[in-house]
């Protein structure tokens, strides 16, 4: 079957290809074909990698992206795809790729010997010390890698979930109540209050329980938004990998074959896979961020008025100094 396809209506055809039709593009090395193919089998494929990776780990977008960039790499670049010999299943062939690839990550990190030594590890550690064996980076500079206190907290979505004890420990040892509401509710994203924690912030701030809820599930709902944008931008990424790569295929060609001739065209696709690099570094950037509520939203919660909530900018980074003096002492 061939398939001739203008600009305006691929996208409409390729959605409505059957999965043969758009295996058939795909190993016949058609970009937009491919794009769609991991459109379609992104969920599974990050589900499998999940679930395969376990609860704690398979939190971790930054390390389920890894893994599923080498599953791409598999597909797309290794032709790994041309293994599949029935089309019709393709997403319990897919499922076993991509849990294979995710084994193949603990292995190779010897995560799956070393779990039950990764808290032991983690209890030994110092601020001065490598946050980790392969890191030169150490626990004090995460924290104090970000100038805003609520992301200096939750820089790195792996760090919080190794140090959680030690930062809510930390947090219970701020003596200013507003300090620790504001640090506290940064991490909502990451950790869902309590239903004491709810009672012990309706009763600083003089609300009802019902009334904090209602606050706090619209916030939650807000934070659900941007966390399915990050997500999309995410895959968007993913997909960028692969463009880039062929674009930086035809580059070597025009290089070795033609560079005498086409030296413009050459000048044009190296900037345009610059400007793509680039792009797709700002969007893995702020995958690893985690989502916390704005500041209107956090002062919502501590009693502020909307119209000073620029005050917690200035909280926030009072409570850091009073964060980093708690975590240096626990």
């Amino acid at each position: 079957m061939q398939f001739y396809l203008n600009h305006k209506e691929e996208k409409f055809m390729l959605d409505a290809l059957s999965t043969e039709d758009l295996f058939e593009l795909c190993l016949n090395n058609h970009r937009a074909a491919w794009e769609e193919f991991f459109r379609r089998y992104i969920p599974l494929i990050k589900s499998s990698i999940k679930k395969t990776l376990g609860y704690e780990l398979g939190k971790d977008i930054e390390k389920v992206s890894e893994i599923y960039v080498q599953v791409v790499e598999k597909l797309y670049s290794q032709g790994k795809l041309r293994d599949c010999n029935n089309p019709a299943r393709i997403e319990p062939w897919l499922w076993e790729i991509a849990r294979n690839q995710a084994i193949d990550w603990l292995i190779a990190r010897k995560r799956i010997k070393r779990m039950p030594e990764v808290q032991s590890e983690i209890a030994m550690l110092s601020l001065d010390g490598p946050a980790s064996n392969n890191s030169e980076i150490t626990l004090a500079e995460l924290i104090h890698a970000n100038k805003d206190a609520c992301d200096a907290l939750q820089d790195s979505k792996v760090q919080y979930t190794l140090f959680k004890e030690k930062i809510f420990s930390s947090l219970a040892k701020i003596q200013n109540l507003k300090y620790r509401w504001c640090l506290r509710l940064s991490l909502l994203g990451m950790e869902p209050l309590t239903e004491r924690e709810i009672a012990k912030l309706a009763e600083f701030i003089s609300l009802s329980r019902k009334e904090i809820k209602a606050r706090i599930d619209h916030i939650m709902i807000h934070m659900a938004q941007k966390e399915k944008r990050k997500a999309e931008a995410e895959e968007k990424a993913v997909l960028y990998w692969y463009i880039i790569d062929k674009m930086e295929r035809n580059l070597r060609d025009l290089e070795t074959f033609h560079k005498s001739i086409k030296q413009q065209e050459i000048i044009i696709l190296r900037e345009k896979i610059e400007a793509k690099k680039q792009q797709r570094s700002k969007m893995l950037a702020s995958s690893k961020r985690l989502i916390r509520p704005t500041n209107k939203e956090i002062a919502m919660l501590i009693g502020i008025p909307e119209n000073q909530s620029q005050q917690i900018t200035n909280i926030l980074k009072r409570a850091k100094n009073e964060f980093i003096k708690a975590f240096e002492a626990v």
